[in-house]
């Protein structure tokens, strides 16, 4: 974790404005078991990669960058132990998406708070979200998840 840390602060303070922390999971593999995370009692997995999503973030915000990251669900909900036969839990099944949810269509008129107004050009179902295509009137084309976009149709 405090190598990871130090390289985003140095990416941060070398200029780099944004960082992705793609993938980010608790580590799995052989010898785990000898690994400490600075935890005492109970291993709790999910507050581990909170703690460290934090300080990873706080050091880029230091230095001066945005961190942005992709974290791997079944770890941040302390289940990755499943992956490894390990007993004791399920892997929640994936929810599935609302189909009213995002239910944009191509020519929709809507506005974004920071981009203004604009017209969907494409609309891309994914497995839990849409990803929209959206030409706005005063700053070009953009690409969101519409889960993330917080659009409202005009």
């Amino acid at each position: 974790q405090d190598y990871i840390i130090a390289l985003v602060e140095e990416a941060a303070g070398n200029g780099l404005g944004a960082i992705l922390l793609d993938g980010v999971q608790f580590p799995e593999g052989v010898s785990l078991n000898l690994a400490t995370y600075g935890n005492i009692g109970t291993l709790d997995k999910s507050a581990i990669l909170a703690d460290f999503l934090a300080r990873a973030r706080g050091a880029g915000e230091g230095a001066g960058g945005q961190v942005a990251t992709t974290v791997n669900l079944i770890s941040a909900a302390g289940l990755s132990h499943v992956r490894d036969g390990d007993e004791g839990g399920e892997v929640p099944a994936a929810a599935a998406p609302d189909p009213a949810a995002g239910a944009y269509a191509v020519g929709d008129r809507v506005e974004h708070a920071r981009f203004g107004a604009g017209t969907v050009r494409a609309v891309e179902a994914l497995a839990a979200d849409r990803k929209l295509t959206v030409a706005f009137d005063n700053h070009g084309e953009k690409t969101l998840l519409a889960r993330f976009a917080k659009l409202t149709r005009l």
